[in-house]
């Protein structure tokens, strides 16, 4: 049967009543401040630690929790804590899409990441080549398209749906507006 350990204690109430489950079977060793919890029926294990650790079973929890320093929660309280119980192969897959989109989540995580860090790694090589004299500014900037801000068109998607049209037209500035009326 697997067992389930909750962290009796933490410095938040966020951090009490988290859960691990020992899928191990060989003996284990836990610290002191842990609530040990076995069930009496055959529970999914990975479906266990996502079930305790929710949303719902979070803001249970927290009303659980005492003290101010550290805040700690009791077995006889864990053991009022309120989960959905559906049937084990209803467990299982539950777990199976939560592990999935939790490794979706994790590679878009990275990716952005990895974008961030190039991003940041082309900004620095950027100003270390404006420094030492290897990219003259001024050059990179007359080599700019000319863009203007207040365009109704981008040149890559097409109208804008958000443009305001100035009243003489597409080409009239707001002072030949002005003028003409």
């Amino acid at each position: 049967m697997e067992t389930y350990l909750f962290a009796a204690s933490g410095e938040t109430i966020d951090e009490i009543g988290k859960s691990a489950v020992n899928l191990r079977s060989s003996d284990t060793y836990c610290g002191a401040d842990i609530i040990v919890f076995r069930p009496m029926s055959r529970m999914h294990a990975p479906y266990m630690g996502y079930a305790t650790d929710c949303w719902s079973s979070a803001a249970q929890k927290a009303t659980m929790g005492r003290g101010f320093t550290v805040v700690h929660i009791y077995a006889a309280q864990l053991k009022r804590l309120v989960i959905a119980v559906p049937p084990l192969p209803e467990q299982a897959a539950i777990s199976r899409y939560l592990d999935h989109a939790d490794e979706r989540t994790e590679h878009c995580i990275r990716h952005a990441q990895r974008q961030i860090d190039l991003l940041n790694e082309y900004r620095t090589r950027l100003i270390s080549d404006v420094v030492t004299g290897k990219l003259d500014v001024r050059q990179a900037v007359a080599a700019l398209p000319e863009i203007d801000p207040l365009s109704a068109q981008n040149a890559d998607d097409g109208p804008d749906e958000h443009a305001v049209a100035h009243p003489g037209g597409p080409d009239a500035s707001p002072k030949a507006a002005e003028a003409k009326t």
